[in-house]
């Protein structure tokens, strides 16, 4: 009998055990600052978003579970921006099944995006800012759906990171810097494009720019073929491919391993390049 009681107690306090190591905490802040930017570390899955002064106001929100909430760091820096990340490493403690911490982000505009490690962050509606928009993505990170506009804009994505399904507008220059094995995909328009792709990345981008500056290296591609170009300056070295979308004209510097083939009306010159169609 002494046996049947125990196993009972048991099998109703487990579940309670494990109710209470699941607990979360709610933590909301910064409802009365701007938010200028975000920086993210560590695992975290984000929602970012800007305010639109109606139904939307600026403010940084943290789900995390409650064993955890010491360990966390949740602040505002001097430039403005709102900062998610852990006093410790713990990346070992979210392989197995641990819940991420859940954080929605709203910002007043957005000229600052730095995440890393294996955290992700899905944006919704249109970030914007007067100034410059500074992109940054490291590690396992992910970047999905940010559509923003700014005077100008500088990416750097590296390590296995990617940027994907963008759609980014830049009044003047807008310059991508890709390294690793990571991935960007989407639309991006601007005045002047400047791409620096190396490693074994992959760019993938539709829209446009007057006038491009591309350095593809190692074993990268950059499929511009949806990208169309007024004039370029294309330098493809190693096994680096191409794909482009002329309509002025230009000239390739191109490797003996590497490739650079165009479409369009224009004219690209320069030893190994070669047309699509």
């Amino acid at each position: 009998m002494k046996k049947l009681f125990l196993l009972a107690l048991c099998a109703v306090a487990a579940p309670l055990f494990a109710a209470a190591q699941e607990a979360t905490a709610v933590i909301e802040k910064y409802a009365d600052k701007p938010i200028r930017g975000v920086i993210v570390a560590g695992a975290f899955d984000v929602q970012l978003a800007q305010a639109d002064g109606a139904s939307r106001q600026a403010g940084a929100k943290v789900e995390i579970l409650k064993e955890l909430e010491d360990k966390l760091v949740f602040e505002y820096t001097d430039e403005g921006y709102v900062r998610l990340t852990f006093k410790n490493d713990m990346s070992k403690y979210f392989t197995g099944s641990k819940k991420k911490p859940q954080a929605w982000l709203t910002v007043t505009e957005l000229k600052y995006l730095n995440v890393t490690g294996a955290s992700n962050v899905v944006c919704t509606g249109i970030c914007s800012t007067t100034g410059n928009l500074r992109i940054l993505t490291s590690g396992n990170a992910s970047v999905n759906l940010l559509e923003a506009s700014a005077e100008t804009i500088n990416i750097e994505v590296s390590g296995t990171s990617d940027l994907s399904d963008a759609k980014l507008t830049a009044e003047g220059k807008a310059e991508v810097i890709q390294s690793g094995t990571s991935k960007i995909n989407g639309e991006i328009k601007a005045g002047t494009a400047i791409f620096t792709v190396s490693g074994v990345s992959g760019l993938t981008l539709s829209g446009g720019a007057e006038e491009a500056v591309l350095d593809v290296s190692g074993t990268a591609s950059a499929d511009l073929e949806n990208f169309s170009i007024g004039t370029v300056n294309a330098k493809v070295s190693g096994m680096g491919k191409v794909k482009a979308n002329v309509i002025g004209g230009g000239t390739a510097q191109v490797s003996t391993m590497g490739s650079f083939r165009y479409k369009g009306a224009g004219l690209v010159t320069g030893k190994g390049v070669k047309r699509l169609d």
